[in-house]
């Protein structure tokens, strides 16, 4: 199984990016409205974006779960656990 931590990581990062990419097409939408043009295509890359989005959060949520499990489970690693997933943090 890859190593959860580095999965946690990376979903975070991916969350943060989805984060900018989807205030940056709010910014789309605006400047369309303003200038009077359509912005239904805007429109709907923003609901998949946030659609990603909800399901990189439920990832993320199910890869803190595991990590806690594991800490749970391992009970002499969950110190480990706890100095690699601050490594990674």
């Amino acid at each position: 199984m890859p190593n959860v931590l580095a999965q946690l990581e990376q979903i975070e990062l991916d969350i943060l990016a989805c984060e900018e990419q989807m205030a940056r097409q709010h910014e789309v939408i605006d400047e369309l409205r303003a200038s009077g043009d359509s912005s239904d295509f805007a429109a709907m890359i923003l609901q998949d974006l946030e659609d990603i989005q909800a399901k990189q959060i439920s990832l993320r949520d199910k890869l803190r779960a595991e990590v806690a499990r594991r800490a749970l489970a391992g009970h002499g690693k969950a110190s480990g656990l706890d100095r690699e997933f601050s490594r990674h943090s």
